[in-house]
């Protein structure tokens, strides 16, 4: 049994519905005009939140420290970096070693930067090997 008649709240124009629709609240009369009827620029302004009006801003500079991952991170424009590269600044194929071994101590006088194979050198006696010689 058709309800009826009502007005689309987009279009104007007059459309019916069925009785169980009826209770639900109808101010449409398609999907399409639902759909354009609810994006506004008044109400996508109350639904942004962009840059630091977002409820998970994180300002650029703030230093974080996870659980279970070694060292410092820090917000850069780029997005979160470990601490230890953007002090140091090495190259693209270039690492940083902390000369004191505590990942957290990131100030410019504790920090190296030297190349893999050089890093590995510096640790391979610290690894332990099985008999035959490999890592464990």
């Amino acid at each position: 049994m058709p309800f009826g008649p009502l007005t689309c709240q987009y279009c104007g124009k007059t459309y019916t519905v069925n009785a169980q629709k009826r209770l639900a609240v109808t101010k449409f009369c398609s999907r399409l005009c639902r759909a354009r009827g609810t994006v506004t620029p008044e109400i996508n302004a109350k639904k942004a939140h962009y840059g630091a009006q977002h409820p998970k801003y994180v300002p650029v500079g703030t230093r974080r420290i996870w659980q279970g991952v070694p060292g410092v991170q820090v917000k850069t424009d780029q997005g979160w970096e470990r601490e230890h590269r953007v002090v140091a600044q090495p190259g693209p194929n270039q690492v940083v070693h902390h000369i004191n071994g505590d990942p957290t101590d990131n100030r410019p006088e504790n920090l190296e930067i030297m190349t893999q194979t050089e890093h590995a050198k510096l640790h391979d006696p610290e690894r332990e090997r099985d008999t035959l010689g490999r890592f464990t």
